[in-house]
């Protein structure tokens, strides 16, 4: 999927079994909830699927996520029930391994932000590094 983002072309990959198991495994309801996380593609690190302000960042420290707040006003929901719009998120399986289309995950290196959020990449991915952006996903996880 091409998107312009400051005059120049970011690419993102959308994986097609992937997409085609989550769509024939959901109901309308989470399919409107789906089309946020779409809705958030120009706003996804490129290295690390972070929500964040500096898509570009390859440094994990300067990354400065989006908090759920944040992330419900990039999407147009109400910021007052941003636990609503998480929960629906995360309750939405990927794939038959149960892995959720998001994460939300504490990181020490924010401490102002309760949890940072990662789109996982096995749905969609715009940098190079698929298996390190993984790796770094299952060292949060194993953090928590």
């Amino acid at each position: 999927m091409l998107s312009a983002f400051n005059n120049n072309k970011t690419i993102t990959r959308l994986y097609v079994n992937t997409m085609h198991y989550l769509y024939s495994h959901s109901t309308a309801r989470n399919q409107k909830t789906i089309a946020y996380v779409f809705e958030l593609i120009p706003f996804i690190n490129k290295k690390y699927n972070i929500c964040c302000e500096n898509i570009d960042e390859t440094d994990f420290n300067l990354i400065i996520p989006f908090d759920e707040k944040q992330i419900c006003k990039k999407v147009g929901y109400n910021p007052h029930n941003y636990k609503q719009l998480f929960d629906m998120l995360k309750s939405i399986q990927l794939n038959n391994q149960q892995e959720s289309i998001i994460y939300q995950l504490k990181c020490s290196l924010y401490p102002k932000i309760n949890t940072i959020t990662i789109i996982n990449p096995n749905l969609l991915y715009g940098g190079e590094e698929k298996d390190e952006c993984l790796k770094f996903i299952h060292n949060l996880l194993d953090e928590q």
